[in-house]
């Protein structure tokens, strides 16, 4: 089943979906890990590199938890000076479903770059608003360098 990722509703704090964008961000990179297949069942990843690449997946994959419970004490002005809250949180999930969902209809590696890209501009902002998580974003940024042409 594939990942979701969360929808912002204005007026609720944003701290708990920013919690639940780290997992759902870990969950989708561990599909890639996984099955290191597209959708439509091409290889993913360099073959010489799927060894070392679930390797290191296996060491990161517990760093997401960490970082999702210190999203929950960013305190307000971070989530302000991030761009963390209100019409531009939602925008920021909008595009992540949209890419996601289109990555999933048409597979390619075009697509998920796309949506690489959108996933790490956000998470950018949240650990820029945490002050934690470099070794989460450098796994997912090793994960897409492996991705085939």
């Amino acid at each position: 089943m594939p990942v979701e990722f969360p929808t912002y509703q204005a007026g609720g704090p944003p701290h708990p979906l920013l919690a639940a964008f780290i997992i759902s961000t870990r969950d989708f990179l561990a599909e890639l890990v996984q099955s290191s297949r597209y959708p439509n069942g091409r290889p993913l990843f360099y073959e010489q590199l799927i060894p070392e690449l679930r390797a290191a997946w296996n060491e990161a994959y517990p760093m997401f938890d960490t970082v999702a419970k210190e999203t929950l004490r960013i305190n307000d002005r971070a989530i302000y000076e991030h761009g963390l809250h209100g019409a531009q949180l939602r925008l920021k999930f909008s595009v992540i479903r949209f890419l996601h969902a289109r990555y999933l209809n048409i597979p390619g590696v075009g697509q998920l770059r796309r949506l690489i890209e959108a996933i790490d501009t956000l998470l950018k902002s949240i650990l820029g608003a945490a002050g934690v998580g470099e070794g989460i974003k450098e796994i997912k940024e090793y994960i897409e360098h492996s991705l085939t042409d």
